[in-house]
């Protein structure tokens, strides 16, 4: 009956109709650019979006019922996500165990990630799955709603939840230009649903059915403007739009400057594939000089499923700085760094390490000491400060190996309590590999540099999947490929498993060099990760794991050449200038002196770590038990829906000649008016019937007049009634159920379609 019911409807509006559904759906889906830093969700949410809902359009107009469709739609999530994300794993396109081993890995990275993250972050793969099987739910929900209920504030809910979903985690970056997207989305499509309902159920008094639907459409184009214009223009201007919440989200309050964002790890893999060619920043250090690592954060956290950074306090930073990075007696070039900010995506601000010294006029910059981190404090990330420039004077150091080798095993308290936890269940086989491979060695420098010497027999892949949990540690070590992501938190974690202090330190390489304006450019594909490890009388010493990368500089303590991503000219390292100094004029604190940690204060900015979170645990506990009830009500909704409409149809399919047929409509009918509240007595007929509820259906009188006439010619006529009579009957039914639905209010009409009663009754 639906697929009838479809056909007898303008195709052209019908058409239209269907593409503001899936309008709907993809302005909810633009909402993720608040979400992610990266670019690499468009092109598959997108894709999932118009899939998800062209294969429900296709499977509706064939006559499938919502079992089929329901069943079309699981095998269409599944396919999407084997094909998008885990080919590799696949057999002839087919999911196997092993792709189901790689969603469960990804899924519990997303659900850590969603834990201890804050908006925006990087787009990773099990993000990804998780939107995926979201459109897909959404898109089987509002084609039921919109075109087998014909119900357009249902239709509009799925993806209305998962609008308020964005904006409840989601930054508030294109906030107006997305909600004026998502507004304009609903009104078209309640615009449009409404003029093909119009089409086929009102008879225009001009006997026109193209002006009533013209006059109808001019009226529509100029409420959606008004609506637009009052929610994006009007709004922000209303007493009290520019005031704080009352009710905080992000855990910052109103009194607090500090906030919590995301692992600079998780943005790698989005940098170097999907932001290759995007210029992140340019370095001037007064030509070729002395390049380095531009480095923007050592993340000291380790749960098991992702490197973070401990809550930690950041301290306004313009002019001089107290580090901690090294010792005061290691030799060291200073080396001053003139950076323009280009798209950055982060608040992380590049320098080289150890910065002693920052000057910036266009925006506030923190600095943690034990770390060496600069990060924004303005409230602003680098993408809106895209063109501003600040400096940077650095002390770069020159270790020397033979005091390296001979440094004492002793690691200060604070490095031990700071620097060598892991989480229990760690993998075993990782720490006896660790053993193993430094078994012959004494001495801290020894056994970092057998872990180097190790991974470097390792290939370079960006196909590996992105993640560094203990799970991925295991596959990384038993696939021997993956990229610097894996490379550097492994041989951190194996070297805190053997005893040794170590962190990942995450920036980029030096980039390519232009002798045209003297400038280091530096793009996504030069993004790295690389572990520290502490070292007695030294401080924190970087080494090299990746195979294919070598920082300038390093190659007399970690005997690697200077290497890095890129074909273009200046790729190459050039050849260092040597400007070796003491630091004696500019002293740095001893780290064996072990400074005391302070408490996170008001104008600090809080990275996240494993005991931050930018939305309370019971925000985050009631959010997930609410996502469980909807999902739940969502299936009960489609089983007792679908369960119904089924029986309806089935009822007038198996009905064996034209009154059967006639009868089994009349049953839908007077099932249909249940909600009204109106029953046929025993007594009456069924044209006494109609008479009788008239003022109680309303304009659906109409409709039953016309079904009851109908019945009553094929209950007392010799004649069977004939195709035509048995069709107005159908089509006088569709209208009737939307008429009934028309005069129950809100809470009415969900309440009917949630009852199972009818399912028991004869």
């Amino acid at each position: 009956m639906t697929g009838d019911s479809e056909r007898r409807r303008p195709a052209p509006l019908l058409i239209a109709t269907e593409i503001a559904a899936l309008g709907m759906t993809l302005a909810a889906v633009a909402g993720f650019h608040r979400l992610f830093t990266d670019t690499l969700w468009v092109r598959p949410l997108v894709v999932s979006a118009i899939a998800a809902h062209v294969v429900m359009a296709v499977v509706r107009r064939s006559g499938r019922g919502l079992i089929v469709t329901g069943m079309a739609a699981v095998i269409g999530a599944v396919a999407d996500v084997t094909w998008t994300h885990y080919r590799a794993t696949s057999t002839a396109l087919l999911p196997t165990n092993a792709t189901r081993h790689a969603i469960d890995l990804d899924l519990e990275s997303a659900w850590t990630l969603f834990a201890e993250v804050k908006a925006p972050t990087a787009s990773t793969t099990g993000f990804l799955v998780l939107s995926t099987i979201a459109l897909w739910v959404i898109a089987y929900l509002a084609d039921w709603a919109a075109f087998r209920l014909w119900s357009p504030l249902e239709a509009m809910l799925p993806g209305f939840a998962m609008f308020v979903f964005i904006a409840f985690f989601g930054s508030s970056r294109s906030r107006l230009t997305l909600t004026a997207l998502y507004l304009v989305a609903v009104v078209v499509f309640q615009l449009l649903h409404h003029l093909v309902r119009q089409a086929h159920d009102v008879r225009w008094l001009t006997g026109s059915r193209s002006a009533g639907t013209a006059a109808l459409l001019g009226t529509g184009v100029i409420f959606t403007l008004l609506v637009v214009a009052g929610a994006v223009v009007i709004g922000p201007t209303l007493p009290g739009a520019d005031r704080d919440a009352i009710v905080s989200l992000d855990g910052a309050g109103s009194g607090s400057s500090s906030r919590v964002v995301a692992s600079p790890i998780t943005d790698i893999r989005g940098r170097i594939v999907e932001q290759a060619d995007v210029e992140a920043f340019t370095v001037d250090i007064g030509g070729v000089g002395n390049p380095t690592y531009w480095r923007l954060a050592s993340l000291d956290s380790f749960n098991g499923q992702i490197w973070g950074t401990e809550q930690l306090s950041y301290d306004a930073a313009n002019g001089r700085l107290d580090g901690d990075g090294f010792d005061t007696s290691t030799a060291v070039a200073t080396i001053e760094q003139t950076f323009t900010i280009g798209r950055m995506g982060s608040v992380w601000v590049p320098a080289a390490f150890e910065p002693i010294r920052v000057t910036s006029r266009a925006f506030d910059i923190g600095y943690e000491e034990i770390s060496g981190t600069l990060i924004t404090t303005d409230d602003r990330d680098l993408d809106a400060l895209e063109g501003e420039q600040y400096t940077v004077v650095s002390a770069i150091p020159a270790y020397d190996p033979n005091r390296l080798a001979t440094a004492p095993p002793a690691i200060p308290q604070l490095i031990a309590d700071r620097y060598l936890g892991l989480p229990d269940d760690f993998s075993t086989n990782a720490s006896a590999l660790a053993q193993q491979l430094t078994a012959g060695e004494t001495t801290t420098y020894g056994k970092s540099l057998a872990l180097q010497q190790y991974f470097r027999t390792f290939i370079y892949d960006l196909n590996v999947g992105p993640g560094n949990s203990t799970d991925r540690i295991d596959q990384f070590l038993a696939a021997g490929r993956g990229y610097c992501e894996q490379f550097a938190s492994a041989f951190a974690a194996m070297a805190r498993s053997i005893g040794i202090p170590a962190r990942v330190a995450v920036g980029f390489t030096w980039g390519n060099y232009d002798p045209s304006d003297g400038l280091y450019h530096v793009r996504g594909e030069h993004a790295h990760a690389w572990p520290e490890v502490y070292i007695a009388e030294s401080g924190w010493v970087a080494f090299e794991p990746t195979p294919g990368r070598g920082a300038p500089g390093a190659e007399g303590w970690t005997d690697v050449t200077a290497a890095q991503a890129g074909s273009d000219d200046g790729a190459a390292a050039p050849t260092p200038t040597p400007a070796v100094t003491t630091a004696a004029s500019d002293p740095l604190p001893d780290p064996d002196l072990g400074l005391p940690l302070e408490e996170p204060t008001g104008a600090g900015a809080t990275p996240t770590g494993s005991s931050g979170g930018s939305i309370p645990e019971p925000v985050r506990i009631g959010a997930v038990i609410l996502l469980a009830a909807a999902l739940l009500l969502a299936g009960y909704s489609a089983v007792v829906i679908g369960a119904k409409r089924s029986r309806a149809r089935r009822r007038v399919e198996r009905a064996a000649d034209a009154r059967s047929k006639v009868g089994a409509i009349w049953h839908n009918t007077t099932d249909a008016l249940r909600p009204l509240d109106v029953r046929l007595e025993e007594s009456e007929t069924v044209r006494e019937f109609a008479q009788r509820v008239r003022s109680s259906t309303g304009s659906a009188s109409t409709h039953l007049d016309q079904i009851a006439g109908v019945v009553s010619s094929a209950l007392y006529a010799p004649d069977p009634p004939d195709g035509a009579a048995v069709e107005s009957a159908e089509q006088h039914h569709v209208a009737l159920v939307a008429s009934v639905n028309e005069r129950l209010d809100r809470r009415a009409r969900l309440r009917n379609l949630l009852d199972p009663r009818p399912l028991v009754r004869k």
